[in-house]
């Protein structure tokens, strides 16, 4: 998966374009509202809303919003193609990566970061979480993430 910026003055335009590794597992929260609008192919969405995972599909032509603080996590197929919208963060402002057990949803693992080179910033979050066995292992069922669920 890659993006281009397209456009960066008080919002941040960038073209993503799939495939999203099939193995990723870490959301992210934002302190700004992402906005969706899919070109081609299709783009899975992801969401924890009130302890429970809630999938979307988002299909050419359709729109997608995300509000600020939602965890998300977004993949995209081989081929897809689509738009998305960020306001630019305050200074200072603060986003997170999050892994959840995938069976019960508790919260394993968050680092939160000031968004300003996700590409050099993630992969580190990414290593740590992945490296350690605790970390993966669910507080409140046991439930162990394999090692392979995070690469970029």
């Amino acid at each position: 998966m890659s993006h281009s910026r397209i456009w960066c003055n008080g919002f941040l335009v960038l073209l993503f374009d799939g495939p999203t590794p099939k193995n990723r597992a870490d959301f992210h929260i934002n302190s700004s509202p992402e906005w969706f609008y899919q070109l081609v192919g299709d783009m899975r969405c992801r969401i924890l809303e009130n302890g429970q995972f809630i999938d979307f599909t988002v299909g050419p032509g359709q729109m997608f919003l995300i509000p600020p603080q939602l965890p998300h996590l977004n993949q995209r197929d081989e081929g897809s193609l689509g738009i998305v919208i960020h306001q630019q963060r305050a200074p200072g402002a603060t986003d997170a990566i999050v892994w959840y057990c995938e069976k019960c949803c508790t919260q394993l693992y968050r680092a939160d970061y000031v968004c300003e080179d996700l590409q050099a910033q993630l992969p580190i979050h990414i290593r740590r979480f992945l490296s350690d066995e605790k970390l993966r292992t669910c507080t409140n069922c046991g439930t162990v993430m394999a090692a392979d669920r995070g690469f970029m």
